[in-house]
C-alpha cells in the first residue's frame, strides 16, 4: 500500500488539535459530544479547521441570542495571552515574532538606506532601557534653535528661563513639525478637492479633541515630571490651571461643532488673520509666504474666536500649557501599550520600510495577489448590481456618478518597489546612540513628507499619499481605502492565517480577505467619502442631493440615531459581511459551508476582556460588529434556525434584501 506523507504543518495543526480536546479545563469544560452534534456538524472539507472552531465556541450560549459569545466564547490566546488579546493582533503578534529575527540581521542581508536607518533606530531602542520623557524636551531645546521651554529642562538652571517675550503661536508651530496637532488647531496637507493628485495645507477647528487620547493631558506623566523641576504647590498649581484651560478650549470647540463653513482660499486671503499668518511662516520655514499659496479653511468662525479667548491668557503661561500637552503627547507615542516592544516601535514609525523587509522574507506570498485581485474584481460586480437596484429612485446623473466611482476603484496590493523607498527615504539621517533623537526625527520626516510638497503635483501612487502620520492606519496589515487616489491598499503581509489560506475552500476566504475588502468597497458608499467622485474629485454637493431624497434620509437618520459615534465603522462592517455573502453566495456557494462562514467571520474578532480568566468581552465593539452583521443576512437565521431580529435599512440595499 502507498503511503501518504503529510505536510509538516497538517501534522502540527493535527497535533494542537489533539492536545486541545485532550487537556481538561474545569472551568469551563468543551462541549459535550451531544450538543456538538445538535448544534454544529464537523464538515469534512477541513476537518482540523472545524475542531478549532469548536475549540473557541461556547454551545451554552445561543447563537440567536449572541452571535459573537457562541463563537467565541471559549477562545483563548495561543500563547496564553502574554503578547495579543484578540485573533486581530495575533497575526501581528508573529509578524513581530519574525521581525525581531530580521531586524537582528538587516545590516548583514541588505544594503539598502532605508534599512540601515531601521536598524539604526531599532539598535537605538534596544540600548535605551528605561526611556525618560523629559530627555526629548532636552533635544528639542538644543536643536531648535526658535524653542526656548517656559518651565526649564534642564539641571541646574532656575525654574524658569531669562525673562523673555513668550510666544505661544511660534511653539505651536514648531511642535507641529513633531507630530503634535488638533491641540487649539488641526492642520494637515490633504489632496485638493479639485485634484487629488496636488496636496494644499488645511486648517481648522481640533479634531476628536475631547477623546484624543494621545492629547489628552496625563496627571501621572506631567506631575511626575514637574516634581523635578519646581515645587509642588507651584505643580499643582499649573496642573490645575492648565486643566481648567485645557476643558475651556474643549467648550469653544464644542460651540462651534456645527458649523461646517469651508473656506477655499489663498495667503493672501488671511491677511486679517496675522496670527495664523505668523503660524504658516513658522510651520513652513518661509519667511516670506507666497500670497498665491491655496489653503483650506475648514472653521475660520472658530479660528477667530480661538485667538481672541488666549489673548487673554497670559503667553507664557499658554506656552507652559503647550509644554504640558506635548508631555503627555510624547508619553503616549512612546508607550501605546502597557509594555514596551522595540519590534512594535519600529513597525510604528517605519511602517513601509519593515513590511518591504517582511515582503523580502515571503516571496510565497506574491503568487496569492492574483487570486485577491479576481475575488475583488468579483465583489465589485455584485455591489454593482446591488446598486443597479436603484434602491431610492435616484436620477440618471447619479447613478451614472456612483458606477462610475465603484468602477474606478482599484485594488493595489502593497508590494512596495525599493527604489520608491530610497526615494522617500533618501533624507533621513538616524543614529544609533540617540533614541530620543530618532524619534523625534521620524515625527518631522513624515510630516516634512507631505508638507514639501505642498502645490505641487504628484504620482497618483507616490507614497506621500499614505497615511504616513496615522502610525496605526500606516503600520496595520488590514486592508485600508485612501478614496482620493481611488485605491484600497492591501499589505501582502495579511495573505496569511487567521485572515488567508489559500487551500481552503471559498467559505472561508470570502469570509474573512473577502469580507475585509467589501468593508472598504462599501465605506466609498458612506457618509465619509459618499461625494469622492470617479477620479478623488469631491463634489460636496453630492450628500446634500441625497438628503433630499426622503427613503435615503431615513434610512441615513436611522444608522445615525442608532450607531451614534460608532456609525462608520458599524455599518461599513454590516454592508461588507452583506456583500462578501452575496458574492460567495454567486461565486462558489458550498450549502455545507454555510455555518462556516459565519464563523470564520465571527472568530476574526474574537478576543478576551480578561486574559487570566479567558472570557469574551461583554460590551465591546467587536461583539457588537459580529452580532449586527449576521443579523442582517437572513440566511444566517435560516441556517442556526433563529428568529431573524429586527433589521434597519442599510444604504443602498433592500431592507429585507439577503
Amino acid at each position: 500500500m502507498k503511503k501518504i506523507k503529510l505536510p509538516l504543518i497538517a501534522i502540527l495543526l493535527w497535533f494542537i488539535v489533539i492536545v486541545g480536546f485532550t487537556q481538561t479545563n474545569s472551568s469551563y469544560p468543551p462541549p459535550s459530544a451531544n450538543s456538538i452534534s445538535d448544534d454544529y456538524q464537523f464538515d469534512m472539507h477541513d476537518d482540523v479547521q472545524e475542531r478549532l472552531y469548536l475549540l473557541s465556541m461556547d454551545t451554552n450560549i445561543s447563537p440567536c441570542d449572541d452571535f459573537y459569545g457562541y463563537a467565541c466564547g471559549n477562545w483563548k490566546p495561543e500563547n496564553g495571552g502574554g503578547t495579543y488579546q484578540e485573533t486581530l493582533t495575533k497575526l501581528d503578534y508573529e509578524v513581530n515574532v519574525e521581525l525581531k529575527q530580521i531586524l537582528r540581521n538587516v545590516s548583514q542581508t541588505t544594503s539598502k538606506k532605508y534599512a540601515a536607518e531601521v536598524s539604526d533606530y531599532y539598535k537605538s531602542c534596544l540600548a535605551t532601557e528605561v526611556p525618560t520623557t523629559v530627555e526629548y524636551l532636552k533635544w528639542l531645546e538644543t536643536h531648535e534653535h526658535d524653542l526656548q521651554w517656559p518651565i526649564s529642562v534642564t539641571q541646574g538652571n532656575s525654574i524658569y528661563q531669562t525673562p523673555q517675550q513668550y510666544d505661544w503661536i511660534r511653539m505651536l508651530a514648531i511642535l507641529r513639525k513633531y507630530g503634535f496637532n488638533d491641540v487649539i488647531v488641526h492642520e494637515a496637507a490633504v489632496p485638493k478637492d479639485t485634484n487629488p493628485n496636488i496636496l494644499v495645507l488645511e486648517l481648522g477647528r481640533p479634531q476628536d479633541l475631547g477623546k484624543h487620547t494621545m492629547n489628552n493631558l496625563r496627571y501621572d506623566v506631567v506631575t511626575g515630571t514637574l516634581r523635578f523641576l519646581m515645587p509642588e504647590r507651584e505643580y499643582r498649581t499649573l496642573w490645575s490651571d492648565s486643566q481648567d484651560l485645557d476643558n475651556k478650549l474643549l467648550e469653544l470647540k464644542t460651540k462651534y461643532e456645527t458649523d461646517d463653513e469651508m473656506r477655499f482660499t489663498t495667503v493672501s486671503g488671511l491677511n486679517d488673520q496675522p496670527w495664523l499668518l505668523q503660524y504658516l511662516s513658522v510651520l513652513l520655514d518661509i519667511h516670506n509666504l507666497d500670497p498665491t499659496m491655496e489653503l483650506v479653511i475648514t472653521n475660520i468662525s472658530y479660528l477667530r474666536a480661538v485667538v481672541d479667548f488666549l489673548q487673554t491668557y497670559n503667553p507664557r503661561f499658554v506656552c507652559e500649557y503647550l509644554q504640558l500637552k506635548f508631555l503627555s503627547y510624547l508619553n503616549y507615542k512612546q508607550f501605546k501599550t502597557e509594555y514596551r516592544d522595540c519590534v512594535s516601535s519600529t513597525r510604528l514609525l517605519f511602517p513601509l520600510p519593515t513590511q518591504w523587509l517582511f515582503e523580502q522574507n515571503h516571496p510565497e506570498l506574491e503568487t496569492e495577489i492574483d487570486v485577491v485581485n479576481k475575488m475583488f474584481t468579483k465583489i465589485k460586480q455584485i455591489f454593482l448590481k446591488v446598486l443597479n437596484k436603484n434602491v431610492y429612485n435616484l436620477d440618471s446623473s447619479m447613478m451614472k456618478f456612483f458606477r462610475a466611482k465603484l468602477r474606478t476603484l482599484q485594488l493595489r496590493i502593497v508590494y512596495l518597489a525599493s527604489h520608491s523607498l530610497d526615494e522617500l527615504y533618501r533624507n533621513l539621517n538616524l543614529s544609533p546612540n540617540d533614541y530620543y533623537g530618532n524619534r523625534l526625527k521620524i515625527y518631522n520626516f513624515n510630516f516634512q513628507a507631505t508638507h514639501r510638497h505642498l502645490n505641487m503635483r504628484l504620482r497618483r501612487n507616490a507614497l506621500e499619499f499614505l497615511p504616513l502620520e496615522q502610525y496605526d492606519t500606516a503600520s496595520s496589515l488590514l486592508p485600508y481605502i485612501l478614496a482620493r487616489q481611488r485605491s484600497v491598499l492591501v499589505p501582502l503581509g495579511i495573505l496569511q492565517h487567521p485572515y488567508y489560506r489559500p487551500e481552503l475552500p471559498m467559505a472561508y476566504i470570502y469570509s474573512s480577505i473577502g469580507y475585509l475588502l467589501a468593508r472598504q468597497i462599501v465605506y466609498e458608499f458612506t457618509i465619509a467619502d459618499i461625494d469622492v467622485g470617479a477620479y478623488g474629485q469631491v463634489f460636496s454637493y453630492v450628500l446634500d442631493m441625497l438628503i433630499q431624497n426622503e427613503d435615503f434620509r431615513m434610512d441615513f437618520e436611522h444608522i445615525a440615531q442608532h450607531h451614534r459615534g460608532e456609525t462608520e465603522e458599524v455599518d461599513s462592517a454590516i454592508n461588507g459581511l452583506k456583500l462578501a455573502y452575496q458574492t460567495f453566495k454567486e461565486d462558489q456557494y458550498d450549502e455545507n459551508l454555510l455555518k462556516s462562514f459565519f464563523l470564520n467571520f465571527a472568530q476574526i474578532y474574537c478576543g478576551t476582556a480578561d486574559a487570566s480568566y479567558h472570557r469574551p468581552s461583554q460590551s465591546t465593539l467587536n461583539r457588537k460588529i459580529v452580532n449586527f452583521s449576521v443579523n442582517h443576512i437572513g440566511d444566517f437565521s435560516r441556517a442556526f434556525g433563529c428568529e431573524r431580529g429586527a433589521v434597519h435599512g442599510l444604504l443602498f440595499w433592500n431592507k429585507n434584501d439577503d
